[in-house]
């Protein structure tokens, strides 16, 4: 009784949920910078406005520290970090709120909400990015963020929904270029319901003009990008990832009509490095990539991508990558591709964790009793929101939400396999917010079936 009574009061949750943060905050130091941050915290987006773009930076987050660093920075120079920290910590528990909402609206006010909203709300997957200065934090609430948007609109269409929508996904996009893909379908949203809901083509037509305008955007960023380095793209992290595995799997033997002084080069760089561990395998991608103009390696990526041994790597990874614990990566700094063995407490690393041992075994311990959520369940996802699909649309059904829902899940883990050449927990980390929703669908299903067996 008192659990259910608990449950009913939506207050005294997210206040538990509040503490249950706080407690897992003080566990971690005030903030983490990884091997990424110093890039973000050095970018100039003054420099990116005047038209010198980043090689590997888009402008967003770079302009986020830099707002900050204006409003409070101080003699030291370092003060604005822990604002950073604390602005990413209260942007991920509002999107908690808003996650929250999502359930209520989809659920019709289920209890489920409250419970998927807690195990959400205290997932170390999802709160252990807060403090460290990556995209990884932000991303994840602007994930939420959209979701609540699409769901408003599925519920209301309006046009002031679309024109959220539409913003937010281009600041998405310019935060993490993986958001693309959630571009392309918010595009492919749009033009469905276009010719679907005549009621709708007023909306509709201004938000696939908005959407045109965010395209030309890219498009335009992209240009500009080509002109100061060769490529046409948003930024140059996918040549470099795609350099990563050519080195790291050898893959540049199987391309053929390669120039002579360029195998030279290649060789003289893999035979001064140890490629027995990743450490070596990326510095020998970056002397790769020193040794030759960013367009020469776009070219020479796109020739290996073409070989049967590179389209046999990625599908292998594809499978390999089942086994990977999405809620781990928080933990075992870059080497995500090892997350799914268990380390013992003593091993967390210490530039996240304080040099506690007590601190420490909370913080594991925590850890364990979190949900594990693995590429082989949002693989199993997708399949059963496929059946779904099916299901719904032969019975002339509403199938919106899990249309969304297959089609984010499909899209974020293929373009992190087929797009980066490790760290795929991290890459692929805002498939969460997506694989909650399905989980408290899937358990609302459970529940009114075993419900209505017990009834009759």
């Amino acid at each position: 009784m008192q659990f259910n009574s608990m449950i009913k009061n939506k207050k005294m949750g997210f206040i538990m949920i509040a503490i249950f943060r706080i407690l897992f905050y003080l566990c971690l130091t005030p903030y983490t910078l990884s091997g990424d941050s110093s890039e973000y915290i050095n970018v100039s987006t003054f420099s990116i406005i005047c038209g010198n773009l980043h090689m590997r930076r888009t402008p967003v987050y770079p302009l986020f520290l830099d707002i900050v660093r204006v409003i409070f920075s101080d003699c030291r120079g370092q003060i604005y970090l822990y604002i950073v920290v604390l602005i990413q910590i209260i942007v991920s528990y509002i999107s908690v709120l808003f996650f929250y909402d999502i359930l209520n609206k989809v659920l019709k006010k289920s209890k489920i909400s409250y419970i998927v909203t807690f195990l959400y709300g205290i997932s170390p997957s999802v709160i252990g990015w807060d403090k460290i200065i990556l995209t990884e934090s932000l991303a994840l609430s602007g994930t939420v963020f959209f979701i609540w948007l699409l769901i408003k609109y599925l519920e209301k269409p309006s046009f002031v929904y679309g024109v959220w929508i539409n913003i937010l996904i281009a600041a998405l996009v310019f935060l993490r270029p993986t958001f693309l893909v959630n571009y392309c379908i918010v595009v492919v949203f749009w033009s469905i319901r276009y010719f679907m809901y005549s009621n709708e083509k007023r909306i509709l037509i201004k938000n696939l003009i908005g959407a045109f305008g965010v395209g030309l955007f890219v498009i335009g960023y992209c240009a500009k990008f080509n002109e100061q380095y060769g490529i046409f793209t948003l930024s140059a992290t996918k040549a470099q990832q795609d350099c990563i595995t050519i080195v790291q799997h050898s893959l540049w033997n199987d391309v053929k009509n390669l120039n002579e002084t360029d195998v030279n080069i290649l060789k003289t760089i893999l035979e001064n490095n140890s490629l027995d561990d990743e450490r070596g395998c990326i510095k020998a991608a970056g002397e790769v990539l020193g040794s030759f103009d960013l367009k020469e390696i776009a070219v020479f990526n796109n020739k290996v991508k073409k070989t049967r041994e590179y389209f046999k790597h990625k599908c292998w990874t594809f499978f390999l990558l089942a086994d990977i614990d999405l809620s781990n990566n928080v933990w075992y700094g870059t080497n995500i591709y090892t997350s799914n063995v268990l380390y013992n407490e003593d091993q967390i690393p210490l530039y996240s964790v304080h040099n506690s041992m007590t601190m420490r075994k909370v913080v594991n311990i925590w850890r364990r009793l979190n949900p594990t959520i693995r590429f082989i369940h949002i693989y199993l996802i997708c399949v059963i929101e496929l059946v779904i699909i099916v299901k719904n649309l032969l019975k002339r059904k509403d199938t919106w939400v899990h249309l969304g829902i297959a089609g984010f899940l499909l899209s974020i883990s293929l373009t992190s396999i087929w797009g980066t050449c490790g760290e795929w927990g991290r890459t692929a980390i805002c498939v969460l917010p997506y694989a909650y929703l399905a989980i408290a669908i899937y358990m609302q299903f459970l529940i009114e079936k075993i419900v209505k067996n017990y009834n009759s």
